[in-house]
């Protein structure tokens, strides 16, 4: 990885940066922690599962592989919109705790991804970067620590939304269903943009 290469030659295009963000691949998962609510889980699930497919079939259009982000939220909010619809009786349950699940969910993702040594980020980062980079131990060590983040703040938001709709039995809270979770997303995306060049300023080894 170099300070100047950002965007693979050739591969500039504004669709094709949009989609190399880490961040599109959570829109899905946010957009449903986002809508979800009593009485609004199946329209959160099939809206998120929407967004999913759109997003990948945005990709498949450029010649662009599926993220696991992606493949993985098909998967869990086309399940959720298929258990809401067949069994009526799950949608306060999982009105109540859609969330939770989700935001479990994509932090076992990106957990796993971290320890099958395979973090997530790569596949946005070597959208962005030469592939002479994509083997060096700089490049490894930013995105192991941008998942690592991810991983964090999505383990964290699940914790928090838990205790606003569990112990604390307050599911309309503000602070536990929208400030914290809205400010640890932010959080990582803050450190997405700034951790990458704070690597290659102390660990690229200077020009002779």
């Amino acid at each position: 990885m170099t300070r100047n290469a950002t965007v693979r030659s050739g591969d500039d295009t504004p669709l094709r940066r949009l989609l190399s963000l880490p961040i599109v691949g959570f829109a899905p998962w946010l957009l449903l922690v986002l809508v979800e609510g009593p009485g609004r889980v199946a329209l959160a699930s099939g809206l998120a599962c929407a967004l999913a497919i759109a997003i990948t079939a945005s990709g498949a259009a450029i010649g662009r592989r599926p993220k696991l982000l992606e493949v993985s939220g098909i998967v869990v909010f086309g399940l959720m919109l298929i258990v809401v619809v067949a069994f009526p009786d799950t949608r306060h349950w999982l009105g109540l705790w859609a969330a939770e699940i989700c935001n479990a969910v994509i932090a076992l993702v990106t957990v796993g991804s971290i320890v099958a040594r395979r973090p997530f980020t790569v596949a946005y980062a070597r959208e962005m970067t030469e592939r002479e980079h994509w083997d060096s131990p700089l490049f490894m060590r930013v995105n192991y620590a941008l998942s690592s983040a991810w991983a964090t703040a999505f383990l964290a938001s699940a914790i928090v939304g838990y205790l606003g709709d569990g112990p604390l039995h307050d599911p309309t809270n503000i602070w536990t269903n929208w400030v914290i979770q809205v400010a640890l997303v932010i959080a990582a995306i803050a450190f997405t943009n700034w951790y990458p060049h704070k690597a290659l300023a102390r660990y690229s080894p200077e020009p002779a």
